[in-house]
C-alpha cells in the first residue's frame, strides 16, 4: 500500500517495540492508552512549585531564562507569559488524558489557585459515577426501531426529547441494561423538542442510583461562549451500555424551534462537538450541573448537521407544568 501511493519507508526511522517499551508516537505513550509523558507531567508540576514557592516573577525569569531551550521558534512567535504557558500545557494533559483524570484534576487546581486570570474549569469528581447510574438508554418502536437517551431528575421522573417518543417506549436501567422497561410520556413540549417520561411499573431495585440537578438561572449565567461543558448520551452505533461521556465547547446561542412555530428566544446552545444520533435526549453539564438537553447531532445521513442542546430553563419550566 505504500509503495503502491508513491512513498517510500525510511527504515533508518523505523522501530519494532514490544509491550516491555515504551512505544512512543509523535511525543505520545501509546502502549495501553494514549498518554502524556511522565517527565512532561513532572516539569509541569515543577512549574507550578517554583511559582508557589518563589512567586510568579521569579519563577517566569527561571523558567524562560534557564529553562526554555531556544529550539528554533520565531521570535515573534514565541510565548512570553508564563502563565499562559503553564495553563496550556495543564490543557494539553486534559486534552490527552481527559478531564476526568485525576493528574489533569490535581494540577489544574494548583494553576487555579495561582492564576490572575479564567480559571480551568474542572468538572465535579463525581461527575462520570453520577452520569453512569442517571443517563439511561431508551428505545420505541417507530420506523422499526428507534434509539435515544434520558436521564433521571428524581427517582422516577427522566428528561428527553419529544422526538425519542414514539410506540412501545421503553428505557433500560443502568443496573441491569439488558431488561427494558415501559415507559410512558408525563409532558412534553414540541417547541423545544423536550419531554419528560417515567416508568409505567417502577420497581424499587431499579430506581436510578443516581439523579441530575438542573442548573439554577444564576449557576446557568455562567455559561458563556467557549465555556467547557460535557455531553452525555448513547451514540446509535453502540448500545445499552455504552454511555458516551464528551467534553466539548459552547460556540454560541440561537433561536430554532423544533414544531414549525415561530421561534421568539434565544433556546439552543450551538456545541463545538460531542452529540450524535442516538444521543439526543442526554445532558449537557456544567460543572456537574444541567445546562442543557441534546436535541440535534450529525448522523449518518448527514453529517453537516449542529451540535445543539435546548437550554435548561425550558425543562425547568416543563418540570414546573407537573
Amino acid at each position: 500500500m505504500i509503495d503502491d501511493n508513491g512513498f517510500r519507508i525510511n527504515h533508518t526511522k523505523t522501530r519494532l517495540l514490544g509491550l516491555a517499551f515504551q512505544q512512543e508516537v509523535t511525543g505520545l505513550i501509546v502502549n495501553e492508552k494514549v498518554n502524556v509523558k511522565r517527565k512532561f507531567v513532572r516539569d509541569v508540576r515543577a512549574m507550578l512549585h517554583d511559582w508557589e514557592l518563589n512567586g510568579f516573577a521569579a519563577a517566569s525569569v527561571r523558567h524562560f531564562n534557564e529553562k526554555r531551550p531556544d529550539r528554533g521558534r520565531l521570535p515573534e512567535q514565541e510565548a512570553t507569559n508564563y502563565e499562559w504557558v503553564v495553563r496550556g500545557k495543564i490543557e494539553f494533559i486534559r486534552q490527552v488524558k481527559g478531564s476526568t483524570d485525576q493528574v489533569f484534576r490535581r494540577l489544574a487546581a494548583r494553576f487555579n489557585a495561582l492564576c490572575s486570570g479564567q480559571h480551568i474549569s474542572i468538572p465535579l469528581v463525581e461527575d462520570s459515577d453520577v452520569l453512569n447510574a442517571a443517563v439511561w438508554y431508551l428505545e420505541n418502536d417507530t420506523d422499526g426501531g428507534s434509539v435515544g437517551t434520558c436521564f433521571a431528575v428524581d427517582t422516577n421522573l427522566f428528561v428527553t426529547c419529544a422526538h425519542c417518543l414514539g410506540p412501545n417506549l421503553r428505557i433500560f436501567p443502568r443496573q441491569n441494561p439488558a431488561f427494558p422497561m415501559d415507559a410512558d410520556e408525563l409532558a412534553r413540549d414540541d417547541h423545544n423538542d423536550l419531554a419528560l417520561i417515567r416508568l409505567r411499573t417502577p420497581l424499587p431495585a431499579f430506581n436510578p442510583a443516581a439523579t441530575l440537578q438542573m442548573a439554577s438561572s444564576a449557576e446557568f449565567s455562567a455559561l458563556g461562549i467557549r465555556s467547557a461543558v460535557q455531553a452525555a448520551g448513547y451514540p446509535s452505533s453502540l448500545d445499552s451500555t455504552s454511555l458516551s461521556i464528551r467534553d466539548t465547547e459552547v460556540t454560541g446561542f440561537s433561536r430554532k424551534t423544533f414544531d414549525g412555530t415561530a421561534a421568539t428566544s434565544d433556546n439552543v446552545i450551538a456545541l463545538l462537538s460531542g452529540t450524535y444520533e442516538g444521543m439526543s435526549g442526554g445532558p449537557v453539564l456544567l460543572s456537574g450541573k444541567v445546562v442543557g438537553v441534546i436535541v440535534r447531532g450529525p448522523n449518518d445521513d448527514d453529517r453537516t448537521i449542529p451540535f445543539l442542546a435546548v437550554k435548561s430553563g425550558h425543562v425547568n419550566d416543563l418540570l414546573a407544568s407537573l
